[in-house]
Parts: structure tokens; sequence; C-alpha cells
């Protein structure tokens, strides 16, 4: 009977070793994955922030872009607003033929 106890300790003895090895082992796999899946999230992370990055700075640029035409449009309404007043206070062509005494009626010659 004894044998047969020691045969049986020495087989649970071997068994729970290997569970143990198994055991460890299988952390080691899962800290493995674990750190690839955190590799592949930084990847993803440093991907949507240099996406996000060139969106921002062509963002930028494109308000610059803005600004400058802004600018330059309110600097051509004043242009257009002086010409515009310029034009008022000049006389029309049959004003100036008035004017000069010619005596055009602004009918067209037969």
């Amino acid at each position: 009977m004894e044998y047969l106890e020691e045969l049986l300790g020495d087989s649970a003895d071997k068994h729970a070793k290997a569970l143990q090895a198994m055991e460890s082992a299988h952390d080691g796999y899962a800290k493995e994955i674990e750190n690839l899946e955190s590799i592949h999230l930084l990847d993803r992370v440093a991907y949507l922030e240099n996406l996000l990055g060139d969106s921002a700075e062509k963002h930028a640029q494109a308000e610059a872009a803005l600004r400058e035409l802004k600018s330059a449009h309110g600097g051509h309404a004043k242009e257009i607003a002086v010409l515009e007043d310029s034009f008022e206070k000049h006389a029309s062509v049959e004003d100036h033929i008035n004017y000069l005494g010619v005596g055009w009626s602004g009918e067209q010659p037969c």
C-alpha cells in the first residue's frame, strides 16, 4: 500500500510541478500579448496624433490665408468707395458738351 501511495504522491507532485510550470508560462505569454497590444495601441495613438496635428496645422494655415484675404478685401472695398466717390464728383460727357456750348442734345445723328 505504501508503494501505491508513494507512486501516487510522486505522480501528484509531478503534476503539480507541471501545472505550476504551465501557469508560469501562461503568465509570461499573457504579458507578451499585453505588451504587443499596447504597442499596437501606441502606434494607433501616434497615427491619430499625427493626423490631428496635420489637420490642426492645415486649419491654422487656412485661417491665416482667410485673414489675409479679409484684410485685402477691406482695402479693396475702401479703394472702390474712393473711386465711386470720385465718379460722383465728375460731370457726365453730356454735361461737358453742354458746358463747352456745342449744343449737343444727346440724340444720335441720322
